[in-house]
């Protein structure tokens, strides 16, 4: 009897050994796929009494490939913002041989004023002058304007990037300390891990991260510049709404833990990740080809300004053709005037639409008796208008917060604008591509090394199948017996 009790027990204990297996596996291959789930397993222990019992859970783990996996989408959020930021700067500030670039705009208006240049005494050339100086003026405001929303949509992320790495923190929180207070082997802690490490991915796209791994279940996180992140606690990500960002000026500076991550005065700035790479797009992609554009429109209120013709004069250069906010005052040279492109208008003076003479850009006058050129009003007059076509070929010093060569000709100046973007565009392009590649490779490692092999699984529940069914046999059986025996006692 004894021999028989135990065989049932040990029948027993095998049918629930195999649920418990199949279950495990079961849960594999619902979750096969999913990239934010790991390879479980059940081991087995053995009682005093002999008998097989459920024992810990573990799951699959690699934390080079982790690490590496968690480098990599970093790296991947960095070049893809960028490359997707550029792409827009580059459709904004328009291939030189495109008839929607500023470049393109500036070669039609020499080209008008040489018309007019040819044919002075007529107003229908002065007019088209006039229009193809709007139009280029059109494609200026444009442009900045574009750049000032791309700056303001960058600003948005980044201010959307802090509030989403303070909730990811809140979480991890909650999973770290679950982490440091379940007995490991359990269920619910290899459930937490999958957790934690799906966190720690969405934090890794907003930031580069290094993971410290700690003997009590819990982790450290540091950004990729040393700056503690979470330590049991979560260190505060912190900036600032600052609404529409003034032309020319810097967005407010992160800071994490009271330490500066962004910006000249940071000694430990942001590599990687999302915030990383909007905060280069806000602060310095965008301000540079801001600061070109202010420069162009500048070397047109300088270059169309109007001066005082007197014998001996006295009275300061004015703005001619072209006006901006700070009219009639002619900017300096060499100097930027933050928002000036996006400020940048034609004088009502010179405007038919508006009233005034487009003859004036022939004659001069627009700022009264003393600015004006063509004194003896022959309907020939030339000199002034063959001084502004050549202006378009004389070279210029420029602001060094264009960062483009200071000495070159207004063209050449948007041409070389066009060709910066382009040429940062195309690089960034082919960067966002390798680290999407290289991102795709250690993904794929983790998976097949972590992740759920469909074959190995349906092989696993196979044997689990067979277990049960010799379990079940011997129980069968010794049903069986217990019966012969009941049968020969009575």
């Amino acid at each position: 009897m004894n021999g028989l009790s135990s065989a049932l027990s040990n029948a027993l204990s095998g049918l629930l050994v195999t649920a418990g297996q199949s279950a495990v596996v079961s849960r594999n291959v619902t979750r096969a796929g999913d990239a934010d789930y790991s390879h479980k397993e059940i081991g087995l222990t053995t009682s005093l009494d002999g008998t097989v019992r459920l024992g810990q859970y573990k799951r699959s783990t690699d934390k080079n490939l982790q690490d590496r996996m968690l480098a990599s989408t970093s790296a991947n959020s960095t070049a893809q913002a960028i490359s997707d930021s550029l792409k827009i700067l580059s459709s904004t500030i328009g291939d030189p041989q495109n008839e929607t670039s500023v470049a393109a705009g500036l070669y039609n208006f020499q080209q008008a004023l040489r018309d007019f240049e040819n044919n002075p005494s007529l107003r229908t050339t002065a007019s088209s002058a006039v229009s193809a100086a709007r139009s280029l003026t059109s494609k200026i405001n444009s442009a900045a304007n574009e750049i000032a929303n791309l700056r303001s949509d960058a600003n948005t992320s980044v201010l959307a990037s802090v509030a989403n790495i303070n909730t990811l923190l809140t979480k991890l929180q909650s999973t770290d300390q679950v982490l440091r207070t379940t007995q490991p082997g359990t269920e619910s802690y290899v459930e937490n891990q999958d957790q934690r490490d799906t966190i720690l991915k969405e934090l890794s796209g907003e930031l580069g991260l290094r993971v410290v791994y700690k003997s009590d279940g819990g982790v450290a996180l540091y950004t990729d510049s040393g700056v503690t992140l979470f330590d049991k606690i979560p260190r505060r990500v912190e900036t600032t709404s600052a609404g529409l960002l003034p032309a020319g000026t810097a967005g407010p500076a992160v800071y994490i833990d009271g330490v500066q991550v962004s910006g000249p005065a940071s000694v430990l700035p942001l590599k990687e990740g999302k915030l990383a790479a909007t905060l280069q797009v806000r602060d310095e992609l965008t301000l540079t080809y801001e600061a070109q554009l202010d420069e162009i429109a500048r070397s047109l209120v300088w270059g169309f300004a109007e001066k005082d013709q007197s014998a001996t004069p006295t009275l300061p250069d004015a703005t001619g053709l072209f006006t901006y906010p700070g009219s009639p005052a002619v900017p300096p040279a060499a100097t930027r005037v933050a928002g000036l492109a996006a400020g940048l208008k034609i004088a009502a003076a010179f405007d038919e639409n508006a009233g005034g003479n487009p003859l004036l850009l022939r004659d001069g006058g627009s700022n009264g008796a003393a600015y004006g050129y063509n004194l003896s009003g022959e309907s020939g007059y030339q000199q002034r208008l063959s001084s502004l076509v050549g202006f378009f070929d004389t070279p210029l010093t420029y602001d060094s917060a264009a960062r483009l060569a200071s000495l070159t000709t207004i063209k050449q100046f948007a041409s070389a604008s066009a060709a910066d973007v382009e040429g940062k565009r195309s690089e960034a392009s082919a960067n966002a591509d390798t680290a999407k590649a290289v991102h795709q490779r250690w993904t794929e490692a983790l998976l097949r090394k972590t992740g759920v092999n469909l074959d190995e699984e349906m092989s696993s529940l196979l044997s689990l199948e067979k277990s049960y069914q010799a379990s079940a046999k011997v129980m069968t059986t010794v049903d069986q017996m217990f019966a012969t025996l009941v049968n020969i006692v009575r």
